[in-house]
């Protein structure tokens, strides 16, 4: 009886080790896209606010 007790602790054990252990991959892949992704768009917002004050300086001539 307590060999079973033992057993099923320890499965339930090593399925939270395991369940922590993908929750955490899954957030350092998303972190690492989510990065990427505002890389790209901050890239594209400095490209359009670029953009605009080229228009701004060419209004003003």
């Amino acid at each position: 009886m307590f060999s079973f007790i033992s057993s099923i602790l320890l499965l339930i054990y090593v399925l939270v080790v395991i369940f922590v252990a993908y929750f955490l991959i899954t957030v350092v892949l998303f972190m690492k896209k989510k990065n990427r992704s505002d890389e790209l768009l901050l890239q594209k917002i400095d490209e359009l606010s670029q953009r605009l004050n080229e228009l701004k300086e060419d209004k003003r001539s």
